[in-house]
């Protein structure tokens, strides 16, 4: 009757199968979709230790039980595969697998200990074993014991760590200093300098958006003055679904079926630009610069870098655009086949536009591509905002001061800071700036001209880990920013602020010519150790992140650091950038103080400036201190914890602690000794659940006993469970004695509730 049931039902659960030898990460954003595959399956350590990845991945993308899990399988699983796969297990090194790999990432892949991601694979393995399916029912006691000993593994010490700038970034292609494939010494000397670097930045950025709004604002309009409706272009043609087919992507006949998707792909595009250029020569302002500015964000998208000149002399001839042509003897492709990753004008954006004006409604938001969204971003980062508040940054989080006509003079921004619990504001900004343009126009937008609260201002989609490489996104952007009709603006704008093109004009240059380490290795088929001192330009594999410019953004407003200063628009405390921002990633403090005057400091930081005891007790609040308890009273408990097996006499208390008077040969009189049981197992999970079911009427009644008692136990007690102090085998009859008794169990802290009986 089940394997009926299932026949008829349109989706099919996934079984859980971890004899598997293969399985299929999804793509996400910026992660491609990724098949890995245990290569040698004669070796029984592999196949385990392999059977524990695809239950953390099955965990993660099956039973979306630990969302938590899912960058961790797309990041560190292929890289851990690639070494198992090529790894000869021996009885010597079984055991250090993961210690192994852990100094294969340090050796080979130049990250520091703290990057190799072996914490991250063993908290997969330990989610793993903790999984009933697979920890319980599939493993035999001697393969529990093995991956149990490898989630043991100890990590290295954390290597010393180092801030990400602009500057470290840009500095790493020291081959930019060649007039050749680079730009100059004396353009790449104002790298070396966060303010110069930070205010290219700035400006680019600032100009760049207003730009762009301001060209699908002009398309728009033009939309609307046509009357333009989405029918009026093309259809695009229908992805061919593998699993309609006998075969799936096997199938002859689907292999077919792509081949002319891709055609139909092709000539949908030379049609939409025909129709596109028929629009355009209907109007009399089809020469604005802010029309031609929107024509090139299309072209640079969707078409290869060589035809870009070719197809926007079609565009305004309005000619028959071919899917080929011939360029200086060359035959070049015209289009590009797929570009769902490109920031800038897609087609599928500018139907966006068409549907807005179809939609007549002042309310509507306005659309904004991914190249805005990513550039109100770097905006964001410059005013030093926190990286993980920039996409929680709402409509609320900005203030605008306005004349009496309702113009906006200034805006100011003020934002919860999550990791430091508290809210930062960043510099007033002049509305009447190129920065304050550029902020206001992309908030308008976002938000319908102030009319709603959309929620989130920056749409995350594939904008915040970008890739270097001259096919990538990125690349497409900048080479617009660089060499299209935008890039006189930018330039008068720069001009105008007594500035320099050394962020725009460096970046083109890594984008271009710089050699990723992957793309090396395949063309010279040598080994790792072979990119840095035989490539004449390598760069790095992925861009600048926002960390990088916040900090250079930081770094750049270093020479007027003043701890005494009343009103700080950092993203941080004064004590947070003495300690982290002023050090040897900082070329403006580096420059600004000599050795004696750093000297000289140190010496008023010791011994002037630093908080006495009474300073920081009142400085701390209550919340911050119980945390520091309920850590503490857990360490305190954990440090002196010994299991014991066996006990001749004494008695136990209701958490399993053994009563006996005196103490154990050779251990510290201070020891607490925990009897390994399965009465002890059923009473550390009964004190969980009962501290699940009453903690906010214990917050209310007695939150002391909450913070200064419960808590502490709770936080030794799933420590005891996550480390697996206990033999497997006392694990599970106690858990199945606590699973019969657990409806007969007493109340806890009954008393400390005020005598309230708290449902479940």
């Amino acid at each position: 009757m089940l394997t009926e049931y299932r026949k008829g039902i349109d989706v099919v659960p996934i079984e859980f199968k971890p004899e598997t030898r293969r399985f299929i990460v999804p793509a996400s954003l910026n992660r491609a979709i990724r098949t890995i595959i245990l290569k040698d399956n004669s070796c029984h350590e592999k196949r385990l230790v392999f059977s524990a990845l695809y239950t953390a991945y099955y965990l993660a993308f099956v039973c979306n039980s630990d969302n938590a899990l899912r960058s961790l399988v797309s990041d560190i699983f292929p890289r851990f595969v690639e070494y198992l796969n090529q790894l000869d297990i021996t009885s010597n090194n079984k055991g250090n697998i993961l210690k192994g790999f852990e100094t294969f990432r340090v050796k080979n892949d130049q990250v520091k200990t703290q990057s190799t991601g072996l914490r991250e694979l063993i908290t997969a393995l330990n989610k793993a074993l903790s999984y009933i399916p697979f920890g319980i029912e599939y493993l035999s006691n001697d393969e529990y014991r093995y991956l149990d000993q490898l989630s043991k593994t100890k990590l290295a010490a954390k290597d010393e760590s180092e801030q990400n700038t602009l500057t470290e970034w840009f500095g790493f292609h020291s081959w930019l200093r060649l007039d050749e494939v680079g730009v100059g010494s004396e353009l790449f000397n104002r790298v070396v300098s966060p303010k110069l670097l930070t205010n290219s930045l700035q400006i680019t950025c600032a100009t760049a958006l207003i730009e762009l709004h301001n060209a699908k604002h002009s398309l728009i309009n033009l939309f609307i003055v046509k009357a333009v409706k989405r029918n009026y272009f093309p259809m695009p043609p229908s992805y061919p679904d593998a699993s309609l087919y006998a075969n799936g992507s096997v199938d002859p006949q689907y292999i077919k079926d792509i081949a002319q998707y891709k055609k139909n792909t092709l000539n949908y595009k030379r049609t939409f630009f025909e129709r596109l250029a028929e629009i355009l020569s209907c109007t009399s302002d089809e020469r604005a610069f802010s029309i031609r500015v929107a024509i090139d964000a299309l072209i640079y998208s969707q078409c290869t870098k060589n035809v870009i000149a070719y197809v926007r002399d079609r565009i305004e001839k309005n000619g028959n655009i071919n899917q080929q042509t011939t360029l200086q003897g060359k035959i070049e492709t015209v289009f590009k086949q797929q570009t769902p990753q490109c920031l800038l004008f897609t087609i599928e954006f500018i139907l966006e536009l068409v549907d807005y004006v179809g939609a007549k409604a002042k309310s509507v938001i306005v659309p904004t591509c991914k190249a805005e969204n990513y550039l109100f971003s770097v905006l964001m980062a410059y005013q030093t905002v926190a990286v993980t508040d920039i996409y929680r940054l709402r409509r609320s989080n900005f203030k605008f001061l306005k004349k009496q006509n309702g113009k906006v003079t200034h805006i100011d921004c003020a934002y919860f800071k999550s990791r430091a619990n508290s809210v930062h504001s960043t510099n007033m900004i002049n509305a009447n700036s190129q920065l304050g343009n550029a902020i206001l126009a992309f908030i308008n937008d976002r938000t319908a001209e102030m009319s709603q609260d959309c929620g989130a201002l920056v749409c995350d989609t594939g904008i915040t880990k970008l890739k270097t490489g001259a096919f990538s996104s990125a690349s497409t952007l900048f080479r617009f920013l660089s060499y299209s009709t935008v890039r006189l603006k930018i330039d008068n704008e720069i001009k105008r602020s007594n500035s320099s093109p050394v962020f725009l004009d460096t970046l083109n240059r890594v984008l271009d010519h710089g050699v990723k380490k992957e793309a090396f290795n395949r063309q010279s088929k040598s080994g790792h150790d072979d990119w840095l001192m035989e490539c004449q330009t390598p760069c790095k594999g992925r861009l600048f992140g926002l960390e990088n410019i916040k900090n250079s953004s930081v770094h750049a407003a270093s020479d007027d650091f003043d701890a005494s200063r009343l009103m700080n628009y950092r993203s941080h405390t004064m004590e947070t950038e003495r300690h982290h921002y002023l050090n040897k990633e900082n070329e403006v403090w580096l420059n600004n103080c000599g050795r004696i005057t750093r000297a000289v400091m140190h010496d008023l930081q010791c011994n002037v400036f630093r908080p006495s005891k009474g300073d920081k007790v009142l400085f701390q609040s209550d919340f911050t201190k119980a945390l520091r308890y309920v850590e503490q009273r857990k360490s305190d408990v954990l440090s002196r914890l010994k299991i014991i097996t066996e006990k001749k006499n004494g008695r136990v208390d209701e958490l399993g602690f053994s009563k006996a008077d005196g103490h154990i040969e050779g251990e510290l009189p201070d020891s607490l000794y925990l009897v390994e049981s399965p009465e002890t197992v059923m009473k550390l999970r009964h004190y969980l659940d009962e501290l699940h079911r009453t903690h906010e009427q214990l917050a209310k009644c007695n939150p002391d006993f909450l913070f200064y008692t419960a808590l502490p136990t709770a936080e030794w007690i799933e420590t005891v469970f996550s480390i697996r102090l206990f033999n497997r085998e006392t694990v599970n009859q106690g858990e199945v004695m606590y699973k019969k008794y657990k409806e007969h169990l007493p109340q806890l802290f009954f008393a400390q509730t005020g005598g309230n009986s708290v449902g479940n």
